[in-house]
């Protein structure tokens, strides 16, 4: 293996220890609303596995569905939106408060 591949490596493996050791809740949806991504924090917070979190809309997390509407109005011409609280449902179906930012990933 060249050494710029084991650099490139050893880079995404410690950009994904630092993912999933944040004490903060991160998910990544696709453009579709699809969840892809669902760290180790919001999996215990909230209860779904990756597997079943990658099963699901980012929409069927929140408790009330005009807020996620509300969201995605003040995201739909910004970079990111700091600070929005609501609640998410967790898998047992116990609301739980969060403080949401969003932001676009750029290639």
């Amino acid at each position: 293996m060249s050494e710029d591949l084991k650099q490139i490596r050893n880079r995404i493996q410690r950009l994904q220890r630092i993912f999933n050791s944040s004490a903060e809740m991160i998910m990544t949806a696709d453009r579709s609303g699809r969840i892809t991504d669902f760290n180790i924090c919001a999996q215990r917070t909230l209860g779904y596995r990756l597997k079943e979190a990658r099963a699901r809309e980012a929409r069927s997390l929140f408790e009330d569905p005009k807020a996620f509407a509300h969201l995605m109005s003040q995201f739909k011409d910004r970079e990111s939106v700091r600070g929005f609280r609501t609640r998410f449902l967790s898998a047992s179906g116990a609301a739980i408060a969060v403080e949401l930012t969003l932001s676009r990933l750029h290639n």
